[in-house]
């Protein structure tokens, strides 16, 4: 038992580290930022932007919910 604590500790401490290498504080506002120039109407006159906008929203949405996942695992 104590063991498997253990384990669960370091786990925990990993997941930590991980949060501040993926920057998560970081991706949430800027996600947030990428939500709201997504809905200006403007952005679309420039279907290179808003392609460049969508990928990089996309791709922080899929890493968020990764590390969300993975970080949720462990309080379960």
């Amino acid at each position: 038992r104590a063991e498997f604590v253990e384990i669960i500790e370091n786990i925990k401490q990993s997941v930590e580290l991980l949060r501040g290498l993926f920057d998560y504080d970081n991706a949430l506002i800027r996600l947030d930022e990428l939500n709201a120039l997504s809905q200006d109407a403007n952005l679309w006159n420039d279907a290179a932007a808003a392609k460049k906008l969508m990928s990089e929203k996309n791709t922080l949405e899929e890493n968020i919910g990764r590390f969300e996942h993975l970080a949720g695992s462990l309080k379960d």
